[in-house]
């Protein structure tokens, strides 16, 4: 049981530390903060964004891309239908949750992926990554249990020449086997 726990944890923290890394490096991962996208998209959602090319996105696809006016936000919002102005292709957006289209046109090569798998509730498990508690309570600390757990099941089989596993060395029970008492 103990080893199975220890593997838990190991599981629980290499699947942080993916999260996290993916984050900083591709982030593939993005909170759904507004309303904008109800009922397809709710608020604390996760999705999970790919690059896509131009010839890949059709009328309907939920796509990001940066806010025209303000560049440091990302919009989540579904095509809605495609114009041609020139020699440019450009998508209409418009949130599930808007009565109106965007008040703009997105140019194609601005669209930064498209969202392929949303996550109920993933954005909480996000927020709390990425704070130092999370970071703390699901990355530093499992690790050092999974350290704790090896440094100590290698002193207990160094001192040991049996080579007693640490759970029969930690709980006593019926099932230790003592040479000296007969078989029952």
């Amino acid at each position: 049981m103990l080893f199975a726990g220890v593997l838990s944890l190991l599981a629980l923290s290499l699947i942080s530390n993916f999260v996290v890394i993916a984050q900083v490096f591709l982030s593939p991962f993005y909170r759904i903060n507004g309303q904008s996208m109800c009922p397809s998209l709710q608020p604390e959602d996760a999705v999970i964004i790919t690059p896509v090319d131009a010839h890949e996105i059709s009328v309907g696809d939920i796509v990001t891309f940066k806010h025209p006016d303000e560049p440091q936000t990302e919009i989540v919002h579904r095509i809605v239908a495609f114009m041609e102005e020139g020699d440019f292709v450009y998508a209409q957006t418009k949130g599930d949750g808007n009565a109106e289209p965007d008040p703009y046109l997105i140019p194609l090569n601005s669209i930064n992926g498209k969202v392929r798998v949303r996550i109920p509730m993933g954005g909480v498990f996000l927020s709390y990554l990425r704070s130092p508690h999370g970071f703390i309570a699901c990355i530093v600390c499992p690790l050092f249990l999974v350290v704790l757990y090896l440094v100590s099941r290698w002193y207990l089989e160094k001192s040991d020449p049996d080579r007693n596993l640490l759970a029969r060395e930690l709980l006593p029970g019926p099932w230790r086997c003592d040479p000296a008492q007969p078989a029952s």
